[in-house]
């Protein structure tokens, strides 16, 4: 394998970088000549108030980051250069100049726009050794196993993500690695790990080769260029119960399920041990008569960027009203089909909504919201309240905006008329779309719980 040392700056490589909050991973940098997460890297997992904050804070102090690795891939098509080691300190760079994150300076919050412009200009100007390495794909898989020397060690999972990249690795990803996908809810009542250490999916893999009498390794090798992961959604199928038997904080299991639940591994305890079990890990879910929790996922609001605990309730209540900073609105129109819309942002699609204004209550902020972004024209009397998000940060929020506990207002509301797909008013792609398509569309969407309740009551 050839190598070549390379100077390049901060600016440089940040050139175009764009940050994917709904994946949780930086795509571009080099002016799209450089792509920073290829498959066979592990997903981003600075993002801790840490070891982000770390990589900023060096740089301030005009600290090297150390040496960082790209390859050369040939192509002629799309970007030259892929990341193979350094794409964790990457982002985290990129994330802060883009305002994803803020820094303490002098005991106050800072994100890079709000910093001197010497501050600015010193990160920009920081100067990255980076080697482009040059060889066969197995060269450069084994030097990425033994590059694996400083930050955060890789673990087998993520070694094996890049042994045996490919269609599979990418697809499996997509559906176990993410802690935002729904999902993870119902199977963290069997699966313990962290979903995006890859924790999550070395257990369903481990379950899927263990039935075909074969290693995660060999089992890995042998589908490498699979398209489908249809036995890990059926590992899925099998490891969890019905997700509407989850009631907030436990599951509701049919008696004659009893049994295959405990031969499963549950062990049997009373009611108040159970209680006892769930108040002590912080886990007991509030809810006021009449109203039913749905999902429970922890940081499944990325965009809020400190650590929390989304809930998600059905309820004929409003939310305190001195605690909700955002509204959103299920839409329906004559046809029974939802209005949804296309987020770049995020790189996704959701409903309509977004941040009350100074002086909105939740529903003229819901009612404004559709009107900006759809077009569409509602009366907030016509609203009626479904439910909420309930958001428990670990720690004081440092947006000033948000309290400890707040809420977001989710609103239904019916347009007497078929819709139209179009583009609304700030130029984001709208269209109105059956169950099944909204589930094609934002079934892995954290908020999607909620939704579904919607669609199927």
């Amino acid at each position: 394998m050839k190598t070549e040392l390379r100077h390049y700056t901060v600016a440089k490589v940040l050139a175009g970088f764009v940050y994917n909050e709904f994946e949780g991973k930086g795509l571009f940098g080099l002016a799209g000549d450089l792509v920073i997460q290829p498959e066979y890297q592990r997903h981003y997992i600075y993002g801790d108030g840490k070891h982000d904050v770390a990589v900023i804070d060096s740089l301030l102090k005009g600290y090297p980051l150390g040496l960082i690795y790209f390859v050369n891939t040939n192509s002629d098509v799309g970007a030259q250069l892929e990341v193979l080691d350094g794409q964790q300190r990457i982002t985290s760079v990129g994330r802060f100049v883009t305002g994803k994150f803020a820094i303490k300076v002098a005991g106050k919050h800072q994100t890079f726009s709000s910093l001197p412009v010497e501050k600015q200009q010193l990160i920009l100007d920081s100067e990255l050794l980076v080697y482009v390495c040059a060889g066969v794909e197995a060269e450069i898989k084994e030097w990425f196993q033994t590059i694996n020397m400083v930050g955060v060690p890789l673990n087998a999972q993520e070694l094996r993500n890049a042994i045996y990249s490919g269609p599979f690795v990418t697809a499996a990803k997509a559906e176990f690695s993410r802690s935002n996908n729904a999902l993870q809810q119902k199977w963290a009542a069997y699966v313990k790990g962290v979903v995006n250490r890859q924790e999550v999916l070395a257990v369903a893999l481990d379950w899927v080769a263990s039935g075909h009498g074969q290693s995660i390794d060999a089992y890995m090798a042998a589908h490498r260029h699979d398209t489908s992961i249809a036995e890990l959604h059926d590992f899925a199928v099998r490891a969890g119960l019905h997700p509407r038997s989850y009631d907030g904080d436990h599951y509701d299991v049919p008696a004659e399920r009893y049994d295959e639940v405990v031969a499963a591994g549950a062990l049997p305890v009373s009611n108040r041990e159970l209680l006892a079990a769930v108040r002590a890990a912080g886990l007991r879910f509030r809810k006021r008569r009449g109203e039913r929790p749905v999902a429970s996922i922890p940081d499944g609001l990325p965009f809020l960027r400190e650590p929390h605990v989304a809930e998600m309730l059905t309820s004929p209540f409003d939310p305190p009203a001195d605690s909700t900073f955002a509204a959103v609105t299920f839409v329906t129109d004559s046809g029974d089909r939802l209005l949804l819309v296309g987020s770049p942002k995020r790189g996704g699609w959701e409903a309509p909504g977004g941040w009350r204004e100074p002086g909105e209550s939740a529903r003229e902020a819901a009612v404004r919201e559709v009107a900006e972004e759809t077009g569409v024209r509602l009366d907030a009397g016509s609203l009626v309240p479904f439910g909420y998000e309930r958001i428990r940060f670990a720690a004081p929020p440092a947006h000033p905006r948000l309290s400890q506990t707040c809420h977001v207002a989710v609103f239904t509301a019916r347009v007497d008329a078929l819709g139209v797909d179009g583009i609304g008013p700030e130029g984001q792609p709208i269209v109105w779309a059956d169950a099944q398509a909204v589930a094609d569309r934002c079934a892995t969407a954290p908020w999607y719980p909620l939704l579904d309740r919607h669609l199927h009551p």
